[in-house]
């Protein structure tokens, strides 16, 4: 049997972490075909039969997911998968004092690994949250998109900020539109024309 273990000087076993063989390389709390979940102590036995070149991940909800690559022909391994504490980074994205729903967020490390792309929308308030990230230098990218009232009427849709996690790390990363990355359409009345207003209300 193989182990999944919460990172500490010694260790201490999982139970209850989803194991599963995937070869994608966007990130997924959602196991692939060959799948298990850990016992009390820890271990797992994962049949790869039909796969090759993937990766073995584990994933847990209060931790950063782990993997191990899985290659052509071993028929059998065991392998331990070291579960790390996760960063969150939050934040919300603003034109003016406008919050900006229905955002993408995207978060991608700069290093070669699986898994290493994270994305999320923003909600009503323009508010998002990003868990389960590991510890490394990562981009968070904001991808604008027309809104409610908001129109983006400049060629630039994307806003970048780069940053270096540290595991267990809660980081606030907010974007404020530039004004002329955009506007905001008023539907008024019927019977009053309507208007746009530059920046914000």
């Amino acid at each position: 049997a193989s182990d999944v273990y919460k990172r500490q000087e010694l260790g201490s076993p999982i139970a209850g972490a989803a194991v599963f063989m995937d070869e994608r390389s966007n990130v997924s709390t959602n196991p692939g075909v060959a799948k298990t979940i850990t016992s009390k102590d820890g271990t797992f036995m994962l049949n790869p039969m039909g796969y090759e070149n993937r990766y073995i991940v584990a994933s847990h909800p209060d931790f950063a997911p782990a993997f191990v690559r899985y290659e052509k022909g071993q028929r059998s391994q065991q392998v331990t998968l070291t579960l790390r504490a996760m960063s969150v980074i939050s934040g919300q994205v603003l034109f003016g004092e406008q919050p900006l729903p229905n955002q993408q967020i995207q978060v991608r490390f700069f290093r070669d690994i699986p898994y290493g792309h994270w994305r999320t929308k923003t909600d009503a308030q323009g508010r998002y949250s990003i868990r389960g990230l590991p510890p490394g230098e990562c981009q968070i990218r904001c991808t604008l998109s027309d809104q409610g009232d908001y129109v983006n009427s400049s060629g630039t849709k994307l806003l970048d900020q780069s940053l270096v996690l540290l595991k267990g790390d809660a980081i606030e990363v907010n974007f404020d539109v530039p004004v002329e990355m955009g506007r905001l359409e008023v539907v008024m009345p019927e019977g009053i024309e309507a208007s746009s207003i530059e920046g914000g209300m």
